[in-house]
């Protein structure tokens, strides 16, 4: 997973674990994917399928 990804997953499950909670939620992934768009990040097939496997 390239760094600029990673950087948003974890500002993401930090985000989520200060809620109280331990996982994301299928919305919590697309905001990933919005952020990466957002930001022109691009994702591969692979960093996709490893968002959906945690």
């Amino acid at each position: 997973m390239n760094k600029e990804l990673k950087d948003i997953v974890l500002a993401k499950c930090n985000e989520r674990e200060n809620q109280g909670y331990d996982s994301l939620r299928d919305s919590d992934i697309m905001d990933i994917l919005e952020e990466c768009e957002r930001k022109q990040i691009k994702i591969t097939r692979k960093e996709l399928e490893q968002l959906g496997m945690d």
